[in-house]
């Protein structure tokens, strides 16, 4: 069989999971901005499960750009030096944003919050994502995704060679064990209680690399799926379904590149930037149709602000990330990974 190279609909699926999210904080997170009863309201509530499409994608992206790199054990502190150099600048610049910001919107006449503090301890902490094991309050209320997906990296840095077995009984150990860890340790800020989405992903990457045929590949994606909807009812399912419906459509517009491409930027700014225009706008807009146009105006800053800050920021270290190779002779490949 040809092994596939390439999944056009990865762009489609985060970006459109970045608007979920954006969706769902712009809607949502503001007491009072929405009635509790307003339909816009309500359904920006279930944006919140784009994070779990998050998970899929990274539990597909994250094997297959290893397997086209020929990852092997040895390589641990050259994969976690592609995803520390790809994935911490633009999450430590946030983070000097939200700062800035906060601080910032302190000194407005209309500002109706506490005063500007800085939880030392709690922004330290920040670095490594310890607010998730100490329970600290983080600054970007989407931060603690990043620790889940940064713990993903070391434990598929790990079993990456187990998962990469041509024997069944051993990558399907690791999977089960995975998932079974998930009712030993069922804190949220570990990332065994999200096994099952990232669980997803790495079955379709095995499917996808034809490691799998046509029948495992269902069967297991269904139990995954029942799973699912066991553990996260009807909202998580439908959020585990869609990219496992859609994943192999091609989707290949300038519109989705874009959006993917911009995606990590997007949820690392869109509370302090778009956020911060809804909590203003709030001094001077009442009627509940103007506050639409509000939303629709914070999702539109958000994204011009995402894109200058994907290109000065982001995509500097991403090409960077991208010139470490596991292996010398082996060219460098353009794999959709976050």
């Amino acid at each position: 069989m040809i092994e596939r190279k390439y999944l056009s609909s990865v762009h489609f699926f985060r970006g459109l999971a970045a608007l979920a999210v954006c969706m769902y904080h712009f809607t949502n997170r503001k007491d009072g901005f929405l009635a509790d009863t307003d339909i816009i309201k309500i359904a920006g509530k279930y944006g919140g499960y784009g994070v779990h499409v998050f998970f899929i994608i990274s539990g597909l992206v994250i094997p297959f750009a290893m397997h086209q790199g020929n990852y092997h054990l040895k390589d641990f502190k050259r994969f976690m030096a592609k995803r520390i150099i790809r994935i911490e600048p633009p999450y430590i610049v946030s983070i000097v944003i939200v700062l800035v910001f906060g601080y910032l919107s302190t000194l407005s006449p209309y500002y109706r919050g506490q005063p500007f503090h800085i939880d030392i301890l709690g922004l330290l902490c920040h670095i490594g994502y310890l607010n998730a094991f100490l329970h600290l309050e983080w600054i970007n209320p989407v931060y603690w995704t990043l620790a889940i997906e940064f713990q993903y990296y070391i434990l598929i840095a790990l079993l990456y060679p187990l998962l990469a077995s041509k024997k069944v009984y051993i990558w399907a150990s690791a999977v089960l064990v995975f998932n079974l860890v998930s009712f030993l340790i069922p804190d949220q800020n570990f990332i065994f209680y999200y096994s099952l989405y990232f669980t997803i992903g790495i079955i379709i990457y095995k499917f996808f690399v034809n490691e799998i045929n046509r029948v495992s590949y269902y069967s297991l994606i269904s139990g995954i799926l029942i799973a699912v909807f066991l553990k996260f009812e009807a909202a998580g399912l439908i959020a585990a379904m869609l990219p496992v419906v859609f994943i192999f459509t091609r989707w290949e517009n300038k519109f989705c590149r874009f959006m993917g491409n911009i995606s990590y930027s997007l949820y690392l700014l869109h509370v302090p930037v778009g956020l911060r225009v809804i909590n203003l706008s709030e001094n001077f807009v009442k009627n509940e149709w103007a506050r639409y146009l509000i939303i629709l105006l914070a999702l539109i800053i958000t994204i011009g602000a995402s894109y200058i800050f994907y290109l000065w920021v982001e995509l500097p270290f991403k090409n960077i990330s991208k010139k470490i190779r596991y292996d010398d002779k082996k060219p460098a490949y353009v794999v959709n990974s976050i």
